[in-house]
């Protein structure tokens, strides 16, 4: 863990995104991140949607990533 200030690496384009509701760390380096509608992958300072309309809750078990959307009452995986 680094012993300076913590530094900034992401910040949503805009208001229109919503809150970030959950995020985990892969082990390739990848961090995945979730609003109430889109997954998206991160690496560096670019991320891209990996899921559209669903999101809510992120798990990692082993190089599966669970979403659980309490919105529409699904389980998905990616």
């Amino acid at each position: 863990m680094r012993q300076d200030t913590p530094e900034v690496i992401f910040k949503t384009p805009d208001d229109n995104w919503g809150p970030i509701t959950s995020i985990v760390a892969a082990g390739d380096g990848f961090i995945f991140l979730a609003t109430n509608r889109s997954v998206y992958a991160l690496q560096g300072t670019m991320a891209i949607s990996v899921i559209y309309n669903s999101g809510g809750q992120l798990r990692l078990h082993g190089d599966v990533l669970y979403v659980l959307d309490t919105t529409r009452h699904l389980i998905l995986n990616a």
